[in-house]
């Protein structure tokens, strides 16, 4: 009577056939995160020169509309620049520098799995940086075709600028520990954030500088 031998398969072998099947159909993979491709668009449209006109969140509705970085062609773009504030570096997803004196001109934070955190934001205030930070999948949509969605924004001229820690903590349960509140409140993703109704501006686009209120 013949003895069986047991073959143990390795584990390089049992690798090499689940590579060996194709993928779903259905399956869509991106090449790259939504995030970036954001930033990319982001980019390009300030590369253009025709400025990125934005509507500010105010929590409950918009506070205003406005163009930012219109006309600034001899912009200098900076990915992920460090920048040293109160003995800490932080590192906008995009710094606008102007050519001709180095000056920060806007900072741009693209919320897609995080918001900008409470000591970020303070941050950014305490130094007076002109910043705005903005939904990733709201600028995917609306970039160089409709008005941007601005949630949180800093150092604006003509438009006040917010805390929008607060409005997480008014939606986080009061019973959390302050630890755990934070890790929550901040992690939110930018698809779970409400936008309020649209609002009815005054027709025509804004120049650069101008600020035009709601109706």
């Amino acid at each position: 009577m013949s003895k069986k031998r047991s073959f143990r398969t390795s584990r390089t072998m049992r690798s090499a056939r689940r590579r060996s099947f194709r993928p779903r159909p259905d399956r869509v993979r991106w090449p790259y995160s939504i995030h970036k491709r954001a930033i990319e668009c982001l980019l390009a449209q300030i590369r253009k020169g025709v400025g990125i006109t934005c509507v500010f969140h105010g929590g409950v509705q918009w506070t205003g509309m406005k163009s930012l970085l219109g006309g600034r062609k001899d912009a200098v773009i900076k990915l992920e620049k460090g920048l040293l504030l109160n003995g800490r570096k932080w590192f906008p997803d995009l710094a606008v520098y102007c050519e001709s004196t180095g000056a920060l001109l806007l900072a741009i934070e693209v919320w897609h799995t995080h918001a900008v955190s409470g000591r970020k934001h303070a941050s950014y205030l305490a130094a007076g940086i002109p910043w705005i930070e903005v939904k990733a999948w709201n600028v995917l949509e609306r970039i160089g075709k409709k008005t941007v969605s601005v949630l949180d924004w800093g150092a604006i001229a003509g438009v006040r600028s917010p805390f929008q820690g607060q409005l997480f903590e008014e939606a986080a349960p009061k019973s959390r520990s302050i630890k755990a509140h934070q890790r929550v409140a901040f992690n939110v993703r930018s698809s779970d954030w409400p936008m309020p109704p649209a609002a009815k501006f005054t027709f025509g686009a804004p120049k650069d500088g101008e600020l035009i209120q709601p109706k």
